[in-house]
């Protein structure tokens, strides 16, 4: 089936170029190729990319790679932080309301646990306010909004503040809620690591290995979420100047480590 997909899509592809029978050959054993070698993990970043979410993490991770290149690429990264910052910014409009609605669902989602109810929609609202912030400053820095370029400069650097403000509070929820989270996949393992040695009489001895399997599998997720937000932390502290100017390399390495984390998950 993939063969003949593949059969007409060159067919198509030659009648609109005009290929020879040559040339299509060539181009058909170079497309053969890359599909067997190459075809499984560019499909995996066709699909990633294919997302809105998909392109921002990849977005995020070259702006964070650019501030931490070497000087004699300045010029480079120079140019490229402001495209990714306006690709980053259309990406994300109206993402706020999106979060809103998650707050919405997760907090009737959690009834049965008082601590993730208040806490997980906090998360989503912080989300939704740093969005907010950020959607209005960004039309402030292209010019959008604000009556001369001077006062449209000063508008997107307050928005910037209270953006990065909502940021740092929503990490410091989420850090809560992956410890939390945490401590009760570790008390969960500790039970099915009990009933495996002295048995259990509503579980068999395979159902528990599997629910261990599942119990260490998202222990690793969440251990993995919790060192995404906690790299995350120091970036919008240094947008509030909670820290000194020499961390810049820091933070944005710290931003980095958390921007490749979110692309992998």
């Amino acid at each position: 089936m993939a063969s003949g997909k593949l059969a007409e899509f060159v067919a198509l592809f030659r009648q609109q170029t005009g290929l020879s029978p040559t040339a299509q050959e060539q181009w058909q054993r170079q497309l053969a190729l890359w599909t067997l070698f190459g075809g499984a993990k560019t499909n995996e970043f066709i699909l990633v990319n294919q997302s809105t979410a998909g392109r921002d993490k990849l977005y995020r991770v070259l702006q964070y790679l650019a501030r931490n290149a070497p000087r004699y690429l300045a010029p480079l990264t120079t140019a490229l932080n402001p495209v990714t910052l306006d690709a980053r910014a259309v990406m994300r409009l109206f993402r706020s309301i999106d979060f809103v609605q998650i707050a919405e669902r997760q907090y009737h989602a959690n009834s049965k646990d008082r601590f993730l109810q208040i806490m997980v929609p906090l998360d989503n609202l912080n989300k939704a306010l740093r969005m907010t912030f950020d959607h209005v400053q960004w039309a402030a820095g292209v010019g959008l909004v604000g009556a001369t370029p001077m006062a449209a400069k000063g508008l997107a650097s307050r928005l910037g503040r209270w953006a990065n403000l909502f940021w740092l509070l929503g990490l410091v929820t989420a850090v809560a809620v992956d410890v939390y989270r945490l401590q009760g996949l570790a008390l969960a393992q500790k039970t099915v690591r009990r009933q495996l040695r002295e048995g259990c009489a509503t579980r068999s001895p395979d159902e528990l290995q599997q629910e261990a399997k599942r119990l260490r599998a998202q222990r690793r997720a969440m251990l993995l979420e919790l060192v995404r937000d906690l790299t995350d932390l120091p970036v919008p502290a240094y947008g509030l100047d909670l820290l000194p100017a020499k961390t810049d390399t820091a933070v944005a390495l710290g931003g980095t480590i958390a921007s490749i984390i979110g692309l992998y998950q």
